[in-house]
């Protein structure tokens, strides 16, 4: 084969090659990314849909198996499995062993926020109750007349999350907000303007347990 056959040759392969992969960038890699994309939506999904029909454990097994492999998920993907496995993990063992999960989701999980500041308000840390009230603050909390919504409802209500709320307040010693809080929150609170015992605030984190 001469000189100009070889260039020939190599040439047409490199045509072939171009083609192929779109100047260096393969189209398997596009599919992958997609398919990657559905499958990490799934999970979470998948996670949700056992936790709306009572499954908690299937709904915390979905999570922390979808989590075992973190680097297929970005930032606010991973954000959101924790915050599902911290509420799975409420429903199963309360919220001392839930914080853990909130403290990896609330920066970029709204949802998570809430699951944090009330974790601060079980652990009755004083010292963390301004945090918590930060973090419902940041939610537009600081208006009572907001109706809080989740993206994937862990059964907690509107009302719930203001009484969690005006808790916060509570201790804080911002009794007129805590007012205001207690209000929209309605018998969930007893007795707004006595003095609230361990067992009211026991009660109100109970509801967010059931």
């Amino acid at each position: 084969m001469d000189y100009k056959s070889k260039i020939a040759i190599i040439i047409l392969l490199s045509l072939m090659i171009f083609l192929i992969t779109g100047c260096g960038s393969s189209s398997l890699g596009k599919e992958a990314t997609i398919i990657n994309e559905v499958t990490n939506s799934n999970a979470l999904k998948s996670g949700w849909m056992s936790f709306s029909d009572g499954g908690y454990s299937a709904a915390r097994q979905a999570f922390a198996t979808a989590l075992e492999n973190e680097s297929d998920f970005d930032e606010e993907m991973r954000a959101k499995l924790y915050n599902g496995l911290g509420w799975a993990t409420v429903r199963l063992e309360g919220f001392s062993s839930a914080g853990q999960y909130f403290q990896k989701a609330y920066k970029r999980c709204s949802d998570a926020k809430v699951g944090m500041a009330a974790y601060y308000l079980s652990d009755m840390d004083r010292v963390m109750i301004p945090e918590g009230i930060k973090l419902l603050e940041s939610l537009n909390l600081t208006n009572a007349q907001y109706q809080y919504n989740f993206e994937y409802n862990p059964g907690v209500t509107n009302a719930q999350v203001h009484a969690l709320m005006g808790l916060l307040y509570y201790f804080d010693g911002q009794q007129g907000k805590a007012s205001g809080q207690f209000n929209v929150a309605g018998d969930i609170v007893n007795s707004p303007g006595e003095e609230i015992s361990a067992q009211t605030v026991n009660a109100i984190i109970n509801q967010f347990s059931l």
